[in-house]
């Protein structure tokens, strides 16, 4: 959780200087990166949505049989759908917004991401051509705005405790 606290700044040099040794400096190694430092906070916040699960419909789904892999599948995962959401669109964007790794990482101009891309969009001394500024920035914010649509339904149902008889 500290890797939370920390802005990515902070941990920036122990990471570059463990993926320089393991031969990481590119865009896998950027993937390595953001599920490191994204990890701890997803496992907490999902176990914290798994915890809502009533222990009483678990153990009624295996009063009737079911195995352990049937009821994390079809009794905890369907009941915890809003948390893995939630957890799922704040995992993508903050890896689609990340600037600093892949522009330390990926090295290589044709391996950045579309983050560093609107950057450089800016142009040389000062020109700034606007009309591709724009465009670009539409099109960079357009892979989040269809996540969250597509997710939109499951981010804003919560669970109220279904199942459960007072």
């Amino acid at each position: 959780m500290l890797l939370r606290i920390l802005p990515s700044a902070g941990v920036l040099v122990p990471l570059y200087f463990a993926a320089q040794r393991s031969g990481l400096l590119n865009q896998f190694g950027v993937i390595i990166a953001l599920t490191i430092l994204n990890l701890p906070f997803t496992l907490l916040l999902l176990k914290n949505f798994f915890d809502t699960v009533p222990i009483e419909i678990e153990e009624a789904a295996y009063v009737e049989g079911a195995s352990l892999l049937q009821i994390v599948s079809k009794v905890v995962l369907p009941m915890s759908r809003a948390g893995i959401a939630v957890v799922w669109f704040y995992s993508f964007t903050g890896a689609w917004n990340e600037f600093l790794l892949p522009l330390i990482f990926a090295r290589v101009q044709d391996a950045f991401p579309m983050s560093v891309g609107l950057y450089a969009a800016f142009g040389q001394q000062g020109a700034i051509n606007y009309g591709f500024l724009t465009a670009f920035s539409i099109i960079y914010a357009a892979p989040a705005v269809g996540v969250y649509f597509l997710l939109r339904r499951n981010m804003n149902t919560g669970f109220a405790g279904v199942g459960v008889k007072g």
